[in-house]
C-alpha cells in the first residue's frame, strides 16, 4: 500500500522492509539505526494478530525484534514512530448518501504511556472541524481510496507531521466492534452499521 500511495504523491512514512527469505546481516541493524529516528515501529506487513506491531527504543531490543519475527516468517516494516502524537482515523464509505465515496468526521486516537494506540485508548471524535479541515482531509481520503482502487469501506489512520497529513495505515477489512475507530468515524453518520448496510443493499438492489 505505501508504494502505491508514493506513486500518487501521498505522503507516507519512511521505512525499510526485512523480508523473512533474506539473511540477516550484522550491519543490517546499525544502518536502520542510524538511518530512522527512535523510537522505531517494527510491524508486520501483513496483519498478523498472534504476532502486532512493537515499539522499540533500545539498539538491542531492535536486533531482538526484528530476528523474532525473521524466524517465525513474517515480513517487517520498520519505520521511525512518534508515539505521543494523536492517530486520526476515519472510515470512508463507497456509495452513500449519494457520493461516490463519502466521509464522515473523523476520530482522534490518543495512544497511552507512549504505547500504540489500543481498543481502550482514549478515542474522541472531531465534531467541531473547521470546513477547510473537513474538505482537506475529505479530498486527501478519497485520493487514497481511488489510489488503491477499494471497492469497499476502509478505515484510513492519519498522523500530522511538519503541518501534513502522513498516511500510516489503510485497513482493508475494518472491524465492526462498535468501540473501535471505524465504527467510531460510522457513526458521526448518525447512522449504525445496520443502517449503512440496509442502503448498500438497497443501492445493489437499485442497479
Amino acid at each position: 500500500v505505501y508504494r502505491i500511495l508514493r506513486q500518487q504523491a501521498i505522503k507516507v512514512p519512511k521505512t525499510f522492509v526485512v523480508r523473512s527469505t533474506a539473511p540477516l546481516k550484522g550491519e543490517l541493524f546499525r544502518s536502520i539505526w542510524t538511518t530512522y529516528h527512535t523510537p522505531l515501529l517494527v510491524r508486520p506487513i501483513k496483519r498478523h494478530q498472534e504476532f502486532p506491531s512493537r515499539i522499540v527504543k533500545m539498539f538491542t531490543e531492535l536486533e531482538s525484534v526484528i530476528r523474532d519475527y525473521h524466524e517465525k516468517g513474517i515480513d517487517v516494516h520498520v519505520l521511525t514512530y512518534r508515539v505521543k502524537l494523536p492517530v486520526t482515523s476515519l472510515a470512508v464509505l463507497p456509495n452513500f448518501r449519494g457520493e461516490e465515496v463519502y466521509t464522515p468526521l473523523w476520530v482522534d486516537v490518543f495512544p497511552e504511556n507512549e504505547s500504540l494506540p489500543q481498543a481502550e485508548s482514549q478515542m474522541r471524535p472531531h465534531l467541531q472541524a473547521p470546513d477547510y479541515r473537513k474538505e482537506h482531509i475529505k479530498g486527501l481520503a478519497v485520493k487514497v481510496y481511488k489510489a488503491i482502487g477499494s471497492k469497499s469501506p476502509i478505515c484510513i489512520d492519519f498522523i500530522n507531521h511538519n503541518n501534513e497529513q502522513v498516511v500510516v495505515n489503510v485497513d482493508l477489512a475494518p472491524s465492526l466492534n462498535k468501540e473501535g475507530r471505524f465504527m467510531k468515524s460510522l457513526a458521526t453518520t448518525g447512522v449504525d452499521i445496520g443502517q449503512y448496510i440496509h442502503n448498500c443493499i438497497n443501492n445493489d438492489l437499485k442497479e
